[in-house]
């Protein structure tokens, strides 16, 4: 059974001056596409935790 307990969270909004949708679908469409195969891979080589850094051009 899971445990609980408190913790704080802090809330950040920044505005877009978008709606939500336009959001999210711009987000969408900047985020690379899922590759399955990545998944598979790191499944198969029995990783329990990653780090992962980001690929800049």
């Amino acid at each position: 059974m899971a445990s609980r307990h408190s913790h704080t969270v802090t809330r950040v909004d920044v505005s877009t001056g978008i709606s939500y949708d336009d959001f999210v679908n711009a987000f969408e469409k900047a985020a690379p596409a899922f590759d399955p195969g990545s998944m598979e891979r790191i499944a198969e080589t029995g990783a329990v935790g990653m780090t992962f850094a980001p690929r800049w051009p």
